[in-house]
């Protein structure tokens, strides 16, 4: 099949590695060496954004495809936050064990003021006391529902 310099700049357009390795073979390129295919993206390339793209598009295609990310070793303050609240409210926690979002110094901890057991929940910045107001608030009405 003959490719067409309007059909790869298409493809090329479309910022797809996969596309752009097809059409590249179907074009007659050794796509086995990347190479080959960073020199013929850059010999049709259609714009300066494909050419700017073209060293990721043929040498780091396929490169972070058997990438995991472990989102429990992230430190996502307030999804992990929501995430704990939501285990409070569904096992509906006595009053003894509850802990709501309180507002420290330097953070913002689960526990009450007077709790020797407060644990860290995220630092005490204006989002996080915004998103700390909002979980609170769920608690309360959760609390007064049941």
């Amino acid at each position: 099949m003959k490719t067409t310099k309007k059909q790869i700049k298409v493809i090329l357009r479309t910022l797809d590695s996969t596309k752009i390795f097809q059409i590249a073979k179907l074009s007659g390129v050794d796509v086995s060496n990347k190479a080959n295919v960073y020199k013929f993206i850059l010999e049709y390339a259609p714009t300066k954004k494909v050419e700017k793209q073209a060293y990721n598009l043929s040498y780091l295609a396929g490169s972070f495809k058997n990438l995991r990310i472990c989102y429990k070793n992230l430190n996502l303050p307030i999804a992990k936050a929501v995430e704990y609240a939501k285990y409070q409210i569904e096992t509906k926690v006595s009053d003894n064990y509850f802990k709501p979002l309180v507002e420290g110094n330097t953070n913002i901890y689960w526990g009450q003021h007077d709790d020797y057991n407060k644990c860290i929940a995220m630092p005490n910045l204006s989002k996080y006391r915004k998103v700390a107001n909002l979980i609170n608030s769920q608690f309360a009405k959760n609390r007064n529902n049941d």
